[in-house]
């Protein structure tokens, strides 16, 4: 597993967000998109939520 700096466990949860639904490979590397997806699996927030904070950003 690949270490980031910081560790993808230890950021901000909107970051996250931005992290695991990004889908250009040159931006965040597909382990960074999995591990962020699976942080915020334990941090409960589901993809309905992640969703409405994506529309606003729009």
């Amino acid at each position: 597993m690949s270490e980031y700096n910081p560790p993808i466990s230890e950021r901000e949860t909107l970051e996250l967000i931005e992290i695991a639904n990004c889908n250009d490979e040159n931006i965040w590397q597909r382990e960074a998109t999995l591990q962020a997806k699976n942080e915020l699996v334990k941090r409960d927030i589901s993809q309905e939520e992640q969703n409405q904070v994506i529309e606003k950003w729009g």
